[in-house]
């Protein structure tokens, strides 16, 4: 990711190439503007001045800024889970990229965003991929459905039926 994807007067977003050079737009919450924006003024002052293709994130080889390996990005990424485990037992052991990625991808599922808008998202070009991956639905969200569909209809019996009624049920086939 370079300076040139970035975007960040109104409305914010992010231009990335994914597999096979696919090109996807990703709006940015304001909340992630800010983020950049003093982000920017300490790692890329007077960055109107610099070249476009410089990397966003970067560490500095031979002098130059050079883009973050996949490497690096991984042990940036297992440093912050280590520290975040010593606050919440809950962090995983193991955190990698695609779990965040997954991770956001079920938050915005299970918060009633549609599948079309996160398929779009994370750059599926096939629904079923979208369905098959990061859809699953979790027992609280089918309670919630069934509940839903389920209309009330008074408080649960809570005698016993008579045995004609019981009879009856039980020969139903």
């Amino acid at each position: 990711m370079t300076l040139q994807d970035l975007t960040l007067t109104n409305p914010g977003h992010l231009t990335l190439t994914g597999k096979r050079n696919k090109t996807r737009v990703v709006p940015l919450s304001t909340k992630t503007v800010e983020h950049l924006q003093v982000y920017l003024e300490e790692f890329h002052p007077g960055r109107t001045r610099m070249p476009a293709i410089r990397p966003v994130f970067y560490s500095f080889h031979r002098g130059q800024p050079t883009g973050l390996s996949t490497d690096t990005v991984a042990a940036v990424l297992k440093a912050a889970a280590e520290t975040a485990r010593h606050h919440c037992s809950s962090v995983p052991a193991r955190v990698h990229c695609h779990m965040l990625r997954k991770t956001k991808a079920m938050d915005l599922y299970q918060n009633g965003i549609p599948l079309p808008i996160i398929m779009r998202l994370l750059g599926h070009e096939n629904a079923s991929t979208t369905q098959a991956f990061y859809a699953f639905a979790t027992l609280d969200m089918m309670r919630e459905a069934i509940n839903t569909a389920t209309p009330a209809t008074g408080p649960a019996a809570t005698e016993k039926l008579p045995e004609d009624m019981l009879h009856a049920l039980y020969s139903l086939r």
